[in-house]
């Protein structure tokens, strides 16, 4: 089950998270210096790092882009990884189509349910006018680095774990009795190599 809030009546809701893409990039400095070289690249990098977010904290997230950047004549909409990306059209600024999907969300779902990524003073206000959560980008960028890591690294120790907890196999238990049969022999407690 995914988490998420937990609605009025006590039913849990899934968060939905709703990105200002280009304000969290350029707000963030490693995001920002992959974008100097490529802007692509960082778009990619940050979508990767949302679908690990998304997988450890069953987050939906949309993160929108301006599609003048991209000459779009009209709004695209793609799913990477279980990411919806979203670029505006000719003439609208992701702004805007953050605003949008924020009162959509808010309306099908609540506005607790609602989170909002951006640093942009204009899409913060809006959005608390909505009643939905405002988080900075750079800020945000750091929580979610810190938990996909946090995660990484307990995945890895239960990994380890799981190793250590397995029972020996016939002929491990043979290798095993066979050194200490052999330090036995010879009276000490040094095992031969």
């Amino acid at each position: 089950m995914a988490r998420g809030n937990q609605g009025r009546i006590g039913v849990l809701m899934s968060t939905h998270v709703v990105i200002d893409g280009y304000n969290l990039i350029f707000s963030d400095p490693a995001f920002a210096e992959i974008a100097e070289r490529n802007l692509q690249q960082a778009r990619d990098e940050l979508v990767r790092l949302l679908s690990a977010y998304r997988t450890r904290s069953g987050s939906d997230i949309t993160v929108v882009f301006d599609g003048a950047r991209e000459a779009l004549p009209q709004e695209r909409m793609e799913r990477h990884s279980g990411i919806t990306v979203v670029f505006s059209g000719a003439g609208e600024k992701a702004d805007s189509v953050v605003g949008e999907i924020t009162e959509r969300l808010v309306n099908e779902h609540s506005a607790e349910s609602v989170v909002v990524v951006s640093s942009d003073r204009e899409v913060s206000q809006r959005t608390r006018r909505r009643g939905a959560e405002v988080r900075g980008s750079r800020e945000f960028a750091n929580r979610v680095r810190a938990r996909v890591l946090r995660k990484g690294r307990k995945r890895k120790r239960d990994d380890i774990e799981r190793r250590r907890e397995r029972p020996l196999s016939p002929r491990e238990v043979e290798e095993w009795e066979r050194l200490f049969q052999k330090r036995k022999d010879r009276g000490s407690g040094d095992v031969e190599e």
